[in-house]
């Protein structure tokens, strides 16, 4: 509708329906172009903040990529780049892109350069706002969890806690990682010669493995593990070692 049939139909309504009527027409005009404004404005402001969005991502992407190679390079022992300067780029574009999608991962690379700077008290802390700011929709975040777990528990000697957090990961049957928090579990279980917890939580993880698509890659690990403690005079776990070996052959034998 335009805006020359808006005041014709105005007119026409003024002298050939009177005055009343002209009022109630104009009024329904007057919503109908208030509802069209506010559509217009909604819609450019959906298309500003995408582009805002897309524009926010590039440039974050950008910096990342630029830490990255900073970061190799400190790898790779040039020695005009040390860890702490990679640590500074890492926070610094976090600085600057926080409120972008990537903005955990540049804390949780932070914190990864803060241990190879000797650091650990300050990686912990960068690790622990990493996964604090990162969607637990995210793929990472099982896998990031279950690091903060075992950093916890290293530099904090907070054995318990590990325990508890580990436990609470394999329990959880919507985590996709469960088999790592498993593994990592029996892996405490088996360093302190606690055998019968290791074996209990090692043999959920060969559940997991058999009930999967295909073999965990953690699950994998266990088979030298239960060598070895066959190896020092445990004969019992034989018997878990020929399940596992079950475990893997299970969908190959269904097929």
């Amino acid at each position: 509708m335009t805006y020359t049939t808006f005041f014709s139909d105005l007119y026409h309504a003024i002298v050939g329906e009177g005055l009343p009527a002209a009022r109630k027409k104009f009024a329904y005009w007057k919503q109908l172009s208030i509802a069209c404004g506010i559509v217009i404005v909604l819609a450019a402001g959906f298309i500003s903040y995408r582009w805002y969005a897309v524009h926010r991502e590039k440039a974050a992407q950008k910096i990342f990529a630029e830490c990255l190679d900073q970061q190799e390079r400190a790898e790779s022992g040039d020695g005009a780049i040390t860890w702490a300067m990679v640590v500074d780029m890492w926070k610094s574009g976090y600085e600057q892109h926080k409120n972008s999608n990537l903005a955990p991962y540049f804390l949780a690379y932070a914190a990864d350069a803060s241990v190879k700077d000797g650091k650990v008290q300050e990686a912990l802390q960068l690790f622990q706002s990493a996964c604090a700011q990162m969607s637990r929709t995210s793929p990472l975040y099982s896998l990031y969890s279950v690091k903060l777990a075992l950093m916890e528990g290293a530099i904090n000697d907070n054995k318990q806690g590990m325990i508890e957090q580990l436990q609470r990961l394999a329990d959880d049957t919507a985590n996709k990682q469960r088999d790592q928090a498993l593994y990592y579990l029996g892996l405490y279980y088996w360093t302190v010669n606690d055998l019968n917890n290791a074996a209990e939580v090692w043999q959920q993880l060969i559940e997991f493995s058999r009930q999967s698509d295909s073999p965990s890659p953690w699950a994998q690990l266990i088979e030298d593990k239960y060598q070895q403690l066959i190896d020092s005079g445990y004969p019992q776990f034989e018997q878990e070692k020929t399940l596992f070996a079950g475990a893997l052959a299970a969908p190959e034998s269904a097929s």
